[in-house]
């Protein structure tokens, strides 16, 4: 059937969002496990492990990936790469047709700032002969060295990659660039949202799925770890819009379940 038209109920939705949540954790420690191996002092990695085992595992393998971050005045040429990364991946294992034109990698204007660390800004249907841009946030200069180092574990240099696909390669850039070919004026103007994040989301698992990054445990598990936010953020969507979820609760959730750090977490939800 349609998404748009889906008979899912609110409960049906948050039963399948649970299920996600446990079937991505599974494979964030199986992936884990291959990033640990080898590694001094790693945690314990048994091949049926408690909640608690799971965790420490997952955590100290995100640490290794938060540990390969950029410099906070390098964001732009580290988007800049990945971007690139990504498109050579795309080409030569001809996984779609690519716009004739690279996508611009910019500093994130100001007034943009504070919600998002990147966006792709595409032309409109009806102005298909513009750039498109591809806005990432940089370190606000009166950030202490603190807020700075905690925001880049986040958004280290793998999680910079796999958002580089979701946003440009071939992610929105690309799918926004055919949806401004198709011929019919209409049907590009009436565009659906959920089709076009949807195509991003998808876009990822689809790359690694196309071997992109094979040989790196610590990219798989970064981009499970964002799928992961993406799961947790339709639960609690719900959870506090209709079942009372407290700001604490939510950050709990988050920090545990999805792994999210407290100060992105905080500059990302209202007051």
């Amino acid at each position: 059937g349609y998404t748009l038209l889906s008979t899912l109920s609110r409960q049906d939705i948050r039963q399948r969002a649970e299920a996600a949540v446990t079937n991505v954790r599974a494979e964030m420690y199986r992936v884990s496990k291959l990033a640990l191996a080898g590694h001094a002092g790693a945690p314990a990695t048994p091949d049926a492990p408690t909640p608690a085992q799971q965790q420490a595992a997952i955590r100290a393998a995100l640490d290794l990936a938060a540990a390969d971050r950029p410099a906070r005045d390098q964001l732009v040429e580290i988007a800049t790469a990945a971007t690139e990364e990504a498109r050579q991946h795309v080409q030569q294992h001809d996984l779609i047709t690519l716009p004739e034109g690279p996508v611009r990698v910019i500093l994130m204007p100001e007034f943009q700032r504070g919600f998002a660390v990147a966006y792709c800004d595409s032309p409109g249907p009806l102005e298909r002969h513009l750039d498109t841009f591809y806005a990432v946030s940089p370190i606000p200069d009166d950030w202490s060295e603190q807020q700075a180092t905690s925001f880049l574990r986040e958004y280290n240099n793998r999680a910079t990659l796999d958002i580089a696909v979701h946003e440009a390669m071939p992610g929105h850039y690309v799918q926004i660039f055919h949806s401004n070919r198709y011929p019919s004026t209409l049907r590009a103007v009436l565009g659906s949202g959920s089709f076009v994040e949807g195509w991003a989301v998808y876009a990822e698992e689809m790359m690694c799925e196309q071997g992109f990054r094979a040989t790196d445990p610590l990219y798989r598990l970064s981009q499970l770890k964002v799928q992961l936010r993406t799961i947790t953020n339709s639960i609690i969507d719900q959870a506090i819009h209709v079942d009372g979820m407290t700001q604490e609760q939510m950050m709990a959730f988050l920090t545990q379940t999805a792994f999210t750090s407290a100060p992105v977490i905080s500059a990302r939800s209202p007051t």
